[in-house]
């Protein structure tokens, strides 16, 4: 587990299946994810018959009031051919500063868990906020590219040795 000023940040667990599959179907949410690729219920009904699917997921917790506020996973990125960071909020909680606590705390956390020095993102060109924030936080712009959803744009972060 992860504790920060304000937030617990945990691996998924079995009992996160709903918060899990609220997230990847919200469209406010996946809109700049790519879009919603399923609907809710065939989304959880593939998390809850297939529990490999929460590996490398964190729920992002309030610690004021222990209420899941977003879900940080780690999925394959076929571009670079490593993982890559993702990080999704409840819309109710965005532009409060929680997205950068969990990004520079999960950041630390999978290098050095992974013994890596280096971190892919991804983020939609119409994500200014999402940009900026990666900016302000050390991840640098690598290139752009189409997947096959959408238009992306690839950061990196490198850890200073």
């Amino acid at each position: 587990m992860i504790y920060t000023d304000r937030l617990i940040i945990r691996e998924a667990q079995k009992s996160d299946s709903v918060f899990v599959a609220e997230i990847q179907t919200n469209e406010m949410i996946q809109k700049y994810m790519g879009g919603v690729i399923e609907n809710y219920e065939n989304t959880l009904n593939h998390i809850k018959s297939n529990l490999t699917v929460l590996n490398d997921f964190y729920i992002i917790i309030l610690k004021s009031n222990k209420e899941k506020i977003g879900l940080i996973t780690f999925p394959p990125n076929s571009e670079v051919n490593e993982k890559e960071l993702s990080i999704s909020l409840i819309p109710l909680y965005f532009h409060k500063g929680y997205g950068t606590e969990a990004l520079n705390n999960i950041t630390n956390f999978w290098l050095i868990k992974n013994k890596i020095s280096y971190l892919y993102t991804t983020v939609s060109p119409d994500n200014k906020d999402s940009i900026s924030m990666l900016e302000r936080n050390n991840f640098k712009y690598i290139k752009e590219y189409k997947d096959i959803y959408s238009l992306q744009l690839l950061y990196k972060y490198e850890k200073n040795l």
